[in-house]
């Protein structure tokens, strides 16, 4: 392709297709991957989405090594390589199947393996299969905000992931191999930090968490306007990274818990906010820059991210009652 106009239509359309498998990656796995209980169902769900951190701390080396030898065309080739294994992988994968037996009552959005299905009929134990107690479901006018919330910071965070580099290089002189040891840090070490909230997240409260992380959101961006090195912002990753590791994992798990009778639904809510707060970031951050520099877009970041807290610090009630859905 080299025509422009034609490059951009076909970008816009694949592109913006491929972006809701996500969602769908996320929503078909909390229904097909085998889970006896919401603690091993979060870890799964926490699971799924270091891959994506994972992607990030080892795409772009893999990336530049191909796109050194072979060229942009080799870099196209190869990226279509990996979604050709990829669709090869998905098409092998059956869908959930229907499960429970005359008199039992079947796992809600769980699945049962058929390693213990056949486990149980050989030893001819009955399949007692116990269903979950009823969450409550928040009105949909009661989810804007923590929706809100969400996109918020990651308007906040996309807005970094512009400026911040920028401000390194042009603000502060660093080079382009600190910008990447800084982005490299920052998304290595969001993984472990997924794995243990995964591990956790049906103990936690989960809107205290993000809460939290909005609060740690404003400090993080408060302490990036105020530094004055670079190899000062690169330990501060380890701020961003927790903001990220939280909403990602507990942000998801979290509207899918206002929601649980819509998994599908929910999980896609959660990453449009995703979704808009980047767009947004991307014509907000070059404004704030032009208008009022480095450190005020840092400071308006700042003041995104403490809205985000005000919205996560008051609990949800909806229907003249309030909803208990964390321990």
């Amino acid at each position: 392709m080299r025509d422009y106009t034609l490059l951009l239509l076909i970008g816009v359309a694949f592109l913006g297709a491929g972006g809701s498998a996500i969602s769908l990656i996320f929503s078909f796995g909390r229904a097909a991957i085998p889970a006896r209980d919401e603690a091993e169902r979060t870890f799964i769900t926490a699971t799924l989405r270091t891959l994506l951190s994972v992607a990030w701390v080892f795409g772009p080396p893999v990336g530049a090594l191909v796109l050194a030898a072979t060229g942009f065309s080799g870099l196209f080739l190869f990226a279509a390589t990996s979604f050709t294994a990829c669709a090869v992988i998905v098409a092998r994968i059956k869908e959930p199947a229907e499960r429970g037996r005359q008199g039992t009552a079947p796992l809600a959005g769980d699945a049962v393996s058929l390693m213990e299905m056949a486990a149980l009929s050989e030893l001819s134990m009955p399949i007692a299969v116990t269903q979950p107690p009823a969450r409550a479901t928040v009105p949909l006018r009661m989810i804007w905000r923590p929706v809100l919330a969400l996109t918020l910071i990651g308007l906040a965070a996309n807005a970094t992931i512009i400026v911040l580099p920028l401000y390194m290089v042009l603000g502060l002189g660093g080079t382009r191999i600190e910008v990447s040891i800084m982005l490299g840090l920052g998304a290595f070490l969001e993984i472990p930090m997924m794995l243990v909230l995964g591990a956790r997240g049906s103990m936690l409260n989960k809107q205290r968490w993000l809460a939290a992380a909005a609060a740690v959101h404003l400090l993080y961006f408060v302490a990036v306007a105020a530094a004055g090195h670079v190899w000062t912002l690169i330990p501060m990753q380890a701020l961003s990274a927790f903001v990220v590791a939280v909403t990602s994992c507990l942000g998801m798990t979290y509207i899918q818990d206002l929601q649980p009778d819509s998994p599908g639904a929910s999980t896609a809510l959660f990453f449009n906010a995703a979704r808009v707060g980047s767009i947004l970031s991307g014509v907000l951050s070059g404004v704030l820059v032009g208008s009022i520099g480095y450190k005020g877009t840092f400071l308006a970041c700042a003041c995104l991210a403490g809205v985000a807290f005000w919205l996560f610090s008051k609990p949800l009630a909806g229907g003249g009652h309030g909803l208990q859905l964390e321990r």
